[in-house]
């Protein structure tokens, strides 16, 4: 059975992520890489004006039946996108008899320009809970909540020697380098990994490795730091990022910020430590620093965890359940209905 993958396709994205747990489970794979609305981009970067000029009527109904001719082109049995399309291209490719999932893996301060809620999806699914519930109370749209995972064929423990600092690891917004900042004047040793190092106050530039992290070389930063701590963005409401996944999924010793839906996914204070204050996050990373045993003890307990239940493969026979997709390689077939 044939997959087609929409969204960006480097080694580790989310949708390589994807494609290459359903290759491992029997499906064939194509890519037609990233998309703004319906403008497929294979290489090279998305200008910042693209999705603007999709959201022009006319040019974005040209751009929504080129991307469905795209991928129409590649003879899929369904599409899955990890990025909202137009929804004209949805439509198109339902009329195709190709049935179309949206597994959309940001933040609800991200769903604009919410495209998803006027798209004719076989499927959508969301790591927020709380959108989940609201949408599944108020619409009759075919909504699932599903949350991230870690990709077991990239993410993994590569043991090296242990480091006495906290990692880091993304992008350096300016809600998480208030944080760092405030971590750093508390004399807490940090190295960061990920873009917006040229932004960065010039106290915590010096703490930048240079480094944009993907794959084994993320794993061996999570599986040999004293810490990994995961600060959630506001707009996580009850959901849970990626970043928790990848790290336990790779050894590492997780500090991460507490949400509602954490508690369906891991023990707080045995298989992560959880925190609500500055104070709770401050202390557990200092505990964490002075012995090195506790951090390991708690990245393979992470690990275990992960490996269990969080791996993508797992999610993926989740989302095709849902889908009424039978995801055994030797006999697929696809029912082409709304779940």
């Amino acid at each position: 059975m044939r997959a087609c993958i929409v969204g960006p396709f480097d080694v580790d994205d989310f949708a390589w992520n994807i494609g290459k747990s359903l290759e491992q489970m029997g499906f064939e794979i194509s890519s037609v890489g990233n998309a703004s609305g319906g403008l497929i981009h294979s290489k090279g970067r998305l200008t910042p004006i693209v999705p603007l000029v999709m959201r022009e009527p006319k040019i974005g109904s040209w751009g929504a039946r080129y991307t469905a001719h795209a991928i129409l082109s590649l003879q899929p049995d369904f599409v899955l996108s990890v990025q909202s399309l137009h929804p004209r291209t949805v439509a198109l490719l339902a009329k195709a008899g190709v049935p179309t999932v949206l597994w959309f893996p940001d933040h609800v301060a991200n769903l604009a320009p919410f495209w998803m809620f006027s798209a004719p999806y076989a499927g959508i699914f969301f790591k927020e809970p709380a959108l989940v519930r609201n949408l599944k109370n108020m619409t009759q749209m075919p909504v699932h909540y599903l949350p991230e995972a870690y990709c077991d064929l990239i993410h993994a423990p590569v043991e090296d020697e242990w480091v006495p600092e906290v990692a880091v690891v993304g992008t350096m917004h300016a809600h998480r380098v208030s944080i760092v900042s405030r971590l750093v004047d508390d004399g807490i040793p940090i190295r960061l990994y990920g873009a917006g190092a040229s932004n960065l106050p010039i106290q915590l530039r010096k703490m930048h490795s240079g480094r944009y992290l993907r794959g084994p070389a993320k794993s061996r930063v999570f599986r040999n730091s004293a810490a990994v701590l995961n600060t959630l963005f506001p707009a996580e409401i009850e959901g849970m990022n990626a970043r928790i996944f990848e790290a336990t999924g790779s050894g590492g010793a997780v500090v991460t910020e507490f949400r509602p839906a954490l508690l369906d996914l891991f023990e707080c204070g045995d298989e992560v430590l959880c925190f609500e204050t500055y104070g709770e996050m401050r202390d557990l990373l200092r505990q964490l620093i002075a012995n090195p045993e506790k951090s390991r003890g708690l990245g393979d307990r992470g690990r275990r965890r992960a490996e269990r239940d969080h791996t993508m493969r797992k999610r993926l026979d989740v989302l095709l359940r849902a889908l009424g997709i039978d995801n055994a390689a030797s006999d697929i077939s696809c029912s082409g209905s709304n779940p």
